[in-house]
């Protein structure tokens, strides 16, 4: 006896809102610049739809890393996402509270609070943004295999935006064959679906990034 055969079946929809959210997070790689090799963290951004990533080397993990790579990575989407989810970085968090409420870093409020929204997961929940965790792996296996080597960081950085832009373009043309939706975002690019307005306005804005203060 079948129990509940030919009942209407019901579902939850989960695609995430295009150009809606993304997911920020650190990762940790050995590079070799100027002939010595050195350990670099790498800023990670990824949309949750598209699928779309970016990567950026930095020698430390300091605020104003922290903000450089925003802004390099929303010129590389072509936009501001108005949802940005991360972890309780201490670049952006002073304090975590009772559930979601944080009080924020001065700097990173001042930031996030003009342009987009911060969504900062449960403490030692990184399952809450597995895609950018997924990323970071994905990374060290892509971009870092063999030992990245150039001259400076700014040249390792250029490569890795080459290798992005073709990964990105790879990876959504195989998802042509199974997500036919994705065809619409491939043709007119994510970015038609953030807001470059508000690109714009952190441009021009008041925040500088200090490249000194990398070392």
């Amino acid at each position: 006896m079948l129990l509940g055969a030919g009942a209407p079946c019901a579902f939850i929809p989960c695609d995430p809102e295009a150009g809606h959210e993304a997911e920020v997070e650190w990762g940790h790689a050995i590079a070799i610049i100027a002939g010595d090799q050195v350990r670099l963290s790498f800023f990670c951004m990824r949309s949750k739809y598209p699928e779309k990533h970016f990567v950026r080397f930095y020698p430390c993990k300091r605020q104003q890393a922290f903000f450089d790579g925003h802004i390099h990575a929303f010129a590389f989407f072509g936009g501001i996402f108005p949802v940005l989810i991360c972890d309780n970085l201490k670049t952006a968090v002073l304090k975590v509270l009772r559930g979601k409420d944080r009080i924020e870093q001065e700097a990173f409020s001042k930031i996030q609070g003009l342009n987009f929204k911060a969504i900062f997961c449960n403490p030692g929940s990184g399952n809450e943004k597995g895609g950018v965790e997924g990323l970071v792996s994905f990374a060290q296996r892509n971009y870092m295999v063999p030992v990245p080597e150039a001259g400076g960081l700014e040249e390792i950085n250029e490569k890795i935006l080459r290798q992005c832009t073709f990964l990105n373009f790879t990876l959504h043309f195989q998802a042509l064959i199974f997500f036919p939706k994705v065809v619409h975002l491939i043709q007119h690019g994510s970015s038609s679906f953030l807001n470059p307005e508000r690109l714009h306005r952190l441009l021009q804005s008041d925040v500088s990034i200090d490249p000194t203060c990398f070392h």
